[in-house]
Parts: structure tokens; C-alpha cells; sequence
């Protein structure tokens, strides 16, 4: 582990570009509102699930209102559960990204740097 530690923390020359890329030096990028949105959305299923019951059947909207929301709170632990689990597979990925480019610098060559201007090509009107 710590020789691991010491090729990412000192990697070879030829992948510093791509490592650099990949750093976030410490900082979350996501905002509060969307680590909230999967425990949320996932706890207002039952909800919405009862109001579509209740429309279609023709009853009041807030009919049977006291089970919905005992399963709720069981529903918004289980969109917690979900958000954790595709955060841990972001990581894997993310990891296994790394691992295939510290181990294959040769696959990774530094891409030229190249100018804007380089790139404007003439403009020619498109015509029916």
C-alpha cells in the first residue's frame, strides 16, 4: 500500500498531466441540494404513489395518508442507501481510471498544446 501510495503521490513524468487532471485536491463539487435530491425524491414516491391511487379511484387526496407516511422515512433511508452506493462505484471507477494510467504511462502520451486559432476554419454558408 504504501509503495501504491508513493506512485500516486510522486508519478511518473509522462502521466502528470493526466494525474493533475484527475485531482481534486480535496474538494466536493457537488452542492447540498444534490446529495439531498436521492433520499428525497425516493421518500416522496409513496407519497405521490398514494395521491395517484386516491385520484384514480376517485377518493379524497389525503385518504390513507397515515400508512404513507410511516413508509416515507423507510423509503428516504433507502434512496440514502442508493446515493451511497453509486458513490462507491463512482470511487471504484475512478480508481480503477488511475490504477490503468500509473500502470500504462506509455498509453497516455501529453497532448499537444494547441491554440485556438489553429482550429477556426474559413466559414462557408450552408444552403438548402
Amino acid at each position: 500500500m504504501a509503495d501504491w501510495q508513493e506512485k500516486i503521490d510522486n508519478p511518473d513524468p509522462r502521466i502528470k498531466w493526466a494525474m493533475d487532471i484527475m485531482d481534486q485536491e480535496g474538494r466536493d463539487f457537488e452542492t447540498t441540494v444534490g446529495k439531498v435530491m436521492a433520499p428525497l425524491g425516493a421518500s416522496a414516491i409513496p407519497l405521490s404513489m398514494n395521491f395517484l391511487r386516491n385520484a384514480t379511484s376517485r377518493l379524497p387526496l389525503r385518504t390513507n395518508m397515515f400508512g404513507t407516511l410511516l413508509v416515507m422515512p423507510v423509503f428516504a433511508f433507502a434512496g440514502l442507501g442508493y446515493r451511497k452506493w453509486v458513490d462507491n462505484q463512482h470511487q471504484e471507477e475512478e480508481a480503477v481510471v488511475k490504477h490503468y494510467i500509473l500502470t500504462h504511462p506509455e498509453r497516455f502520451p501529453e497532448p499537444k498544446k494547441v491554440k485556438y486559432i489553429d482550429h477556426i476554419e474559413a466559414w462557408r454558408p450552408v444552403r438548402w
